[in-house]
């Protein structure tokens, strides 16, 4: 749709020269509010979030709901946020207004659409620090007040509706996730037929271990030495962030591929890894190299990932703030299984042809949210580029 307004010449000023920069304060915080506290304003609350802190100081820097806030210091930095008031904190900078023919959320649009480019564009090796500089400098397009007014509701309706398709996206990837461990509850439902066995039964047991950080030659880049962030693979983990040299990995116990690798210990208890390559782990692992005259590995992969497996090795942790399931309590768990290789060859086949459908979605799904984000950037250079909305120029 056309729109009508008057006609006004556009301007391309800096961003300095229509908003004052004043940056955010450290000040005494607590998680208490009391009548004299005012919110202390974080990341999270520029992402929506409530503030969980407040203070009483008094020297702050403070931000009213009309104040653009972006994140000055950190991996966030170039983060926008409005609409917030309270004390702003030490890595946030405050931007208000000094010009009264500026659309606050214009403004505030326009610095998100300048996030990656003020993201990347930073100083500091250390904690990366936004270059204040370049911002103040950044020329926007200005035209008059009615069409910024115009621009802006025009994003805010396209937002809208890419949030909603956003919304259903990730709606369609939580079912997803749902039917996986759905697919695995069904494959591992006890059956008449099937026994009882113990983990030390299915294979040998080791936990590993750390070589001496002090003895260089111990590391190299030849094999993995897989630790618990390794084992966000899963049914692929095949590699590692640290490496071992052939030294390093004969004074360990090596693990040959397709055995079995369990944390069990800490937060991440029972994240469980599939090694397509042999290596070795840390302590925090506990692994099976799987008896496969007995076994199919990928079954045993899948009972341990299972809503049952899961369950089992966390009811069986020491109920302590740091859960732990040492080797002895590892060896002991106990499962009921099939031992006919041939009916867990076929379980594994039913598993993995669900999920290569649920994959194939999953992956749709994925690209679908890409294209959306790169819509949502699409929009915002649209709109600052002045192609966003047409406008028929009228004279009065």
């Amino acid at each position: 749709m056309t729109q009508q307004i008057q006609i006004n010449k556009i301007e391309y000023p800096q961003v300095s020269e229509l908003c004052d920069f004043r940056k955010g304060k450290k000040v005494n915080s607590t998680q208490t509010k009391t009548k004299d506290s005012v919110p202390y304003l974080l990341i999270d609350t520029l992402r929506g979030a409530e503030p969980e802190f407040f203070t009483e100081d008094k020297n702050y820097t403070e931000a009213i709901p009309d104040d653009i806030l972006i994140v000055a210091d950190g991996a966030n930095s170039g983060l926008v946020g409005t609409g917030v008031s309270g004390a702003v904190g030490s890595t946030i900078l405050r931007i208000r207004l000094k010009v009264k023919d500026l659309d606050k959320d214009y403004l505030s649009y326009f610095l998100k659409s300048k996030f990656e480019e003020f993201n990347k564009d930073m100083k500091g090796t250390g904690i990366p620090h936004l270059k204040p500089k370049n911002m103040l400098e950044s020329k926007i397009r200005k035209p008059s007040l009615p069409e910024q007014t115009l621009i802006v509701q025009e994003i805010e309706k396209q937002f809208t509706r890419l949030d909603a398709s956003i919304k259903s996206l990730k709606s369609v990837k939580q079912k997803l996730e749902v039917y996986r461990k759905a697919v695995l509850k069904k494959a591992f439902e006890k059956k008449d037929d099937w026994e009882g066995i113990y983990v030390r039964d299915m294979g040998k047991i080791i936990t590993g271990k750390t070589p001496k950080t002090s003895i260089q030659e111990y590391y190299g880049d030849e094999f993995c030495f897989f630790k618990p962030g390794d084992l966000d693979k899963g049914y692929f983990v095949n590699d590692s962030v640290t490496k071992l040299s052939k030294k390093g990995l004969e004074v360990l116990k090596e693990l040959p591929e397709k055995s079995i690798m369990v944390t069990c210990i800490g937060a991440t208890i029972g994240k469980t890894g599939f090694n397509r390559v042999a290596g070795a782990t840390n302590q925090q692992i506990n692994s099976i190299i799987v008896n496969q005259n007995k076994f199919v590995p990928e079954f045993l992969y899948y009972l341990f990932v299972s809503e049952n497996g899961q369950r089992n090795i966390i009811d069986n942790s020491s109920s302590t703030t740091l859960p732990i399931l040492n080797k002895s309590r590892f060896e002991n768990l106990n499962f009921f299984v099939t031992l006919l290789k041939e009916e867990q060859t076929l379980i594994v086949q039913s598993i993995e042809s669900k999920f290569s459908v649920i994959d194939k979605i999953e992956q749709v799904v994925e690209e679908s949210l890409k294209k959306s984000e790169k819509l949502r950037k699409s929009i915002l250079k649209s709109a600052f580029e002045g192609k966003l909305v047409k406008i028929e120029e009228v004279e009065e």
